[in-house]
């Protein structure tokens, strides 16, 4: 009960539980999950998660891949608003990875 219960506490909003500052960028991206792929915008980012915008997110709780170029991202959906949500990656990640310019195809 008590980890049911602070899983549920970790996701409040996606906004409390900030430990670093997010910056702001404005990245294209791919998001997957259950047999979907969707093109969506990196909007903030910090090692521990990010916002972005996509046409129809993913629900709450959902796990998802975030795929920038060659880096693969797992994470969990902690929010969704409108047509935002914020996703907690399941370990830290180099931002300067998915900051990264992609290469041209």
């Amino acid at each position: 009960m008590m980890q049911a219960e602070s899983q549920t506490n970790a996701w409040n909003d996606g906004f409390e539980q900030r430990r670093e500052a997010r910056h702001r960028v404005s990245l294209t991206a791919q998001l997957r999950y259950f047999r979907e792929q969707s093109d969506v915008r990196v909007l903030d980012l910090s090692s521990g998660g990010a916002m972005i915008e996509a046409d129809a997110p993913p629900a709450r709780g959902e796990e998802v891949v975030l795929v920038r170029g060659a880096v693969q991202v797992v994470a969990t959906v902690a929010w969704v608003k409108e047509h935002h949500c914020g996703l907690c990656f399941h370990r830290a990640v180099d931002k300067r990875a998915l900051m990264a310019p992609l290469a041209a195809a």
